[in-house]
């Protein structure tokens, strides 16, 4: 033992005489080691948070835990979900409570489900409060130039703070110097304009910067109100454009990626309206186009499809089968695919990020024989209504249908017709069978028997074989008896068409009994045997 271990292990176990000591000093070290690292891993857990993407803190809490696991100290599950939510800022706090106030506790994977999807939302929320504090700025003048210590009214107290009366720009006193003297258009008198006069008439009379600021103020609201209205044109629009031009899949609507990753590159995007430098490994988020845009050369590459493009449509067939998967139409002069929809995928066990990924799946379909079997073949009364539901147009003429594997299914052995051979006496007809082996010897070393039924009175004789080549002895045994006790003669022998039952046609035909098969594939004429074997 001294020999096989390393040098800094034979210090440890110098003092040792016998190898039960070197045992016992190895497992008190290596225990020791794996309580410090247990105590280690789970202070890690403890200081871990969430500074990064969802997906990175759940994979590093699965790497702790599965780490505790593989020393011999696995956690519980509730002290899984703990950790996961220690480490989770306070907008997760809503979640965290109702889990906890659950009557059946959640499992890892579908907490990490939650908590992804929750982060989705999460970044969907402060992405459009961005985009609406961003098209709600604009100047307003009337904030500029009106009160407070920043802005020039009248007569100013030097030091240039510029405070006092008036509603002009720099028109008092600065820095201690005279400004300048503004004469009044009814009296003639300075220091005052006509608005400001005492001896003014027109009571109506409207200051004309209030006027300009009153202007610009509407038309800063109109270019507002019609730059949000075209920002929430475009969030609004979710469908997908074919463009033969385009090198990747953009979309501007980042919850159609299941996972982000920011990029890093200088790659340039090059549309009709302007150039954004995006780009993403599959589909490239570019929050200023107006459309989402579905390269076909990468579509046709990465389905194995091809797109066909008529006057006023567009289909997307299947390059093996031929087959119409998807069909676009004409809008606003593009062809649009508007049936198809994000489907994120999460896994049990959380991976790294990686390539930006979204799986998109065909939402309507009025393919009546491809929703029966979805439907697990149900009755068309069943799928009519489920359609219905749905909202799934469906022509009348389409249903029902003949369904080949609902045949097959529902088809079944027709039944024989009755006998009419009637057995008068006994030793007329005899069947025999043999069954096994035996997974289970008997005491004797038995693993088969062989019966012989008589169809006259059903009664039944049993002889135990320890190997199937015994048949021909005990069927000789069996002939000397019955025909002895029963002063007849065996006419008929009935078995199917083993190899136990082949050596048996030299004997029957020196003794003139005839042999018997039954049909292949017909088990009707086995019932008899069959009804013995399962009551013994």
């Amino acid at each position: 033992m001294l020999e096989s271990m390393e040098p800094s292990f034979k210090i440890r176990v110098a003092g040792c005489t016998w190898c039960y000591q070197i045992w016992s000093v190895l497992k008190t070290y290596f225990a020791s080691q794996t309580k410090a690292r247990v105590k280690q891993i789970k202070i890690q857990l403890r200081n871990v948070c969430k500074t990064g993407p969802m997906s990175h803190y759940l994979l590093q809490i699965k790497q702790l835990t599965e780490t505790l696991a593989a020393i011999g100290s696995p956690v519980s599950l509730e002290e899984h979900i703990d950790f996961i939510f220690d480490g989770l800022p306070e907008e997760y706090d809503p979640l965290e409570t109702s889990c906890l106030t659950r009557s059946e506790p959640y499992t890892v994977p579908e907490i990490e489900a939650l908590l992804l999807h929750q982060e989705e939302r999460l970044e969907r929320r402060k992405q459009k409060e961005s985009e609406t504090i961003q098209a709600n700025l604009a100047q307003n003048p009337i904030m500029q130039k009106r009160g407070g210590s920043n802005s020039t009214r009248g007569r100013g107290f030097g030091r240039g703070q510029n405070r006092g009366r008036g509603r002009f720009v720099k028109q008092g006193y600065n820095n201690g110097g005279r400004g300048p003297k503004i004469q009044c258009q009814l009296c003639d008198k300075n220091g005052h304009s006509a608005f400001h006069c005492w001896r003014r008439f027109d009571e109506n009379l409207s200051d004309p910067a209030t006027q300009q600021n009153t202007t610009n103020l509407n038309t800063t609201e109109s270019q507002q109100e019609a730059m949000l209205a075209s920002s929430l044109h475009a969030q609004a629009d979710d469908m997908w454009y074919p463009d033969s031009g385009a090198s990747d899949h953009f979309t501007n609507d980042i919850s159609n990626l299941s996972t982000k990753q920011e990029y890093q590159g200088y790659s340039k995007m090059h549309t009709a309206q302007s150039n954004v430098t995006f780009s993403l490994p599959n589909i490239k988020y570019v929050p200023n186009i107006s459309k989402n845009l579905l390269s076909i050369s990468k579509f046709t590459n990465d389905n194995k499809v091809f797109v066909k493009i008529y006057p006023t449509e567009c289909i997307v067939k299947s390059q093996e089968t031929k087959m119409v998967l998807l069909k676009g139409h004409l809008k606003d002069g593009l062809y649009v695919f508007d049936n198809l929809r994000p489907i994120h995928t999460h896994t049990d066990i959380v991976q790294p990020l990686g390539v930006v990924t979204a799986l998109y799946n065909i939402v309507s379909c009025n393919d009546v024989s491809l929703w029966h079997s979805r439907l697990a073949h149900c009755s068309f009364k069943a799928l009519k209504r489920v359609m219905v539901s749905c909202n799934i147009v469906v022509a009348e003429n389409k249903m029902p249908f003949v369904c080949s594997s609902c045949c097959i299914g529902k088809s079944h052995k027709l039944p024989f017709s009755i006998s009419k051979i009637v057995y008068n006496d006994p030793l007329e007809m005899i069947y025999s069978d043999i069954w096994g082996p035996s997974p289970t010897p008997s005491r004797d070393g038995f693993r088969y028997y062989i019966i012989f039924v008589d169809a006259f009175s059903k009664f039944t004789w049993l002889y135990f074989l320890q190997n199937k080549s015994e048949a021909l002895n005990c069927f000789i045994q069996f002939k000397d008896m019955v025909e002895l006790q029963l002063n007849k003669k065996i006419k008929t022998l009935q078995t199917d068409e083993g190899k136990e039952y082949t050596v048996f046609s030299k004997f029957l035909k020196q003794n003139g009994i005839q042999h018997r098969l039954i049909v292949v594939h017909t088990l009707m004429n086995k019932m008899a045997q069959l009804r013995e074997n399962i009551s013994t």
